[in-house]
């Protein structure tokens, strides 16, 4: 009878507590309160409790409801909804470093969780450690591992973890030696190679670009080293050899080869290629394969295609080079077929066109699928919005639109052929299908008769020769009220750039990559010590695409937030918002408490003059047509 009344009891609390999660979905929160109360009086429920976290965290109540919250997890430490709360309490807090524990703890109690992943890797890239507990590391290994994760601008966190680890830091003290000769010296002398086979430094590397000169010195070293140790005494045995040569050609890949070479590496590279050449594909071994792969695309190899099919795939390592083989295949498939929306008359559009189909960028593998923002772009939210991403590049922007917009029909637009066909082909592997890819130009787009609830276009303006013009193409396109992003330069932000871009142009340094390597490598001749230390701190110096494009671009321009104003003005465009963090925006309202909203851009002004960094990722904003 007892065990009877037990079942009874519990029963009727799971029947209060899902009472409550639907008075809750109908916005009737006391009522709800009331339910999930009832609920834990009758038995400790962690349902329950978590919905009066929930509640109270609504409510603004943030003591209770981290201790309704905590109860829940003491309750049930496997469910995993608490941990999310709680992390997204603490972040609101400003307590970053609680609100990592409770994520990952959401990822230890449900690994399939791809939420918290994506939550957790959002606080940590900002971040640097000089010691990291353990179980902190293998959740970020899991994160690593895991298909899809957003894992861009995790390189210095990435770094830091590595040099933080004692086996590890041997090895990484190897950076320091700028010359390489040195290196090898003492990279000989080593008592032990095992740091190469750890899981983290081998699955980070190559999957997102670390921004670090002395991160860069000693991958080029290694490279160096895994070339010249080719068929000679293998200090780093079979297994090391072929992992790291695997996990760097995946770096060089995406990096697009910009460390500079020797002129006795390029012979040996060219050695090496004729060598494999020769070879049947089933005859080639992998560290060989992969070390050429850390110099070039290994597509421009003869019989490339029949290298990728005899290449083992799933979870090996060969999966590294044979991808990339596959991916230029199919992107070259792709480009056959990519429909004509206008011609690309424009002499200026026409010079871009030509850097872009060289450089497309950036090479990406993951989606951000949450909207930008909710007060802005929520509206869009459940509708059959029509979308223009004009100048959408490789397709990401378009993509995480489609994703965030599921109902709406996206048009993504681009000069360059290079860059539309990686984005069909991401767009095929992520299963998207409201997205259309067009080849066009901008200017021309003023033919088509279709109206837009909603035009992105993100550091693309500011590349042709009259913006306005451009500008003012889209603006006709926009329905009235309709939503826009833009992005451009801001000049006060990119000084040191710019002083980069007057020595090139003085010097008549190419945009080649050749030129762009040489540049980078003889840097401290031609610029000051403080553009340099502010070009080394931007994550675009350290990719060829994204070098051509800060330094080197065929056509730029730069605006300040008077001239924004004007513009905005003359288009009949409401500003709306800046697109930059919350960090960013706290101290805006601490500077200007009249403007809570943050809207103007005469105090803006006046922000960007005090702190001109602010913008160095370009003028992020969101602007509305007039009715």
């Amino acid at each position: 009878m007892r065990e009877m009344g037990t079942l009874v009891t519990a029963g009727s609390a799971q029947q209060a507590c899902t009472k409550g999660w639907d008075s809750y979905k109908n916005g009737r929160y006391d009522e709800a309160e009331g339910y999930f109360r009832k609920s834990v009086s009758l038995s400790e429920n962690p349902e329950a409790y978590y919905g009066l976290g929930v509640l109270y965290k609504l409510k603004g109540m943030t003591g209770d409801a981290i201790a309704c919250l905590n109860k829940s997890i003491s309750l049930n430490p496997y469910f995993s909804l608490s941990y999310g709360v709680l992390g997204d309490i603490y972040l609101g807090l400003g307590s970053g470093l609680q609100a990592i524990e409770q994520f990952a703890q959401g990822i230890a109690a449900d690994p399939a969780s791809d939420d918290y992943k994506h939550r957790l890797i959002q606080i940590m890239r900002s971040l640097t450690f000089k010691k990291i507990n353990e179980n902190l590391k293998g959740v970020l290994l899991l994160c690593m591992e895991t298909p899809g994760i957003d894992l861009v601008d995790m390189g210095r966190c990435w770094l830091s973890i590595i040099e933080s680890d004692e086996e590890f830091s041997e090895v990484y003290k190897l950076s320091r030696h700028k010359d390489y000769h040195s290196f090898r010296a003492v990279f000989d002398r080593m008592a032990s190679y095992e740091a190469f086979l750890d899981p983290f430094f081998l699955t980070g590397l190559g999957q997102f670009i670390v921004a670090d000169m002395g991160f860069e010195r000693w991958a080029t070293h290694l490279r160096r080293m895994l070339l010249e140790t080719l068929g000679a005494n293998n200090p780093l045995g079979d297994e090391a050899r072929e992992y790291l040569a695997c996990a760097l050609s995946r770096y060089c890949f995406l990096s697009d080869y910009i460390f500079v070479e020797s002129p006795e590496e390029q012979k040996q590279v060219s050695d090496l290629k004729k060598k494999l050449e020769k070879q049947s594909p089933e005859d080639m071994v992998l560290a060989e394969l992969a070390i050429l792969g850390c110099y070039m695309p290994l597509c421009r190899l003869k019989k490339a295609r029949k290298i990728a099919e005899v290449l083992p795939g799933g979870d090996h390592v060969s999966q590294i080079p044979k991808g990339q083989i596959e991916d230029y295949f199919e992107m070259e498939k792709i480009r056959k077929k990519i429909p004509e929306l206008t011609p690309i008359e424009n002499e200026t559009s026409q010079a871009v066109q030509v850097q872009y189909e060289e450089f497309p960028y950036p090479r990406w593998t993951a989606l951000f699928k949450d909207i930008r923002d909710e007060g802005v772009e929520g509206g869009l939210t459940g509708t059959q919005a029509k979308i223009l991403v004009a100048g959408c590049g490789t397709g990401r922007e378009a993509l995480e639109l489609a994703c965030v917009f599921p109902d709406a029909d996206v048009l993504a637009v681009d000069l360059s052929k290079s860059s539309l066909s990686y984005g069909i082909m991401k767009a095929e592997q992520f299963g998207i299908t409201n997205v259309t890819f067009k080849h066009g130009d901008i200017l021309e787009l003023g033919v088509l008769e279709e109206r837009f609830d909603y035009i992105a276009s993100s550091g693309v303006l500011h590349h042709l020769k009259e913006p306005m013009a451009g500008w003012r193409v889209l603006t006709g396109l926009l329905k009235p009220e309709g939503l826009m992003r833009i992005a451009l330069y801001s000049c006060l932000a990119r000084k040191s750039i710019n002083e980069a871009r007057q020595q090139i142009a003085e010097k008549g340094i190419g945009n080649d990559a050749v030129s762009i390597r040489e540049f980078r490598r003889d840097a401290r001749k031609h610029l000051k010590f403080s553009s340099l230390k502010t070009l080394e701190e931007i994550p675009d110096y350290y990719s060829m695409p994204e070098c051509r494009d800060l330094l080197f671009h065929v056509q730029e321009h730069q605006f300040d937030l008077e001239q924004l104003e004007a513009c905005l003005h003359e288009l009949g465009l409401e500003f709306l918002k800046f697109y930059i963090q919350q960090s960013i925006l706290d101290k805006y309202v601490k500077s200007f408490p009249d403007d809570p909203k943050a809207v103007n851009l005469e105090n803006w002004a006046k922000l960007e003059i005090r702190k001109p960094e602010i913008f160095i990722g370009m003028y992020r904003f969101w602007c509305r047509k007039t009715a």
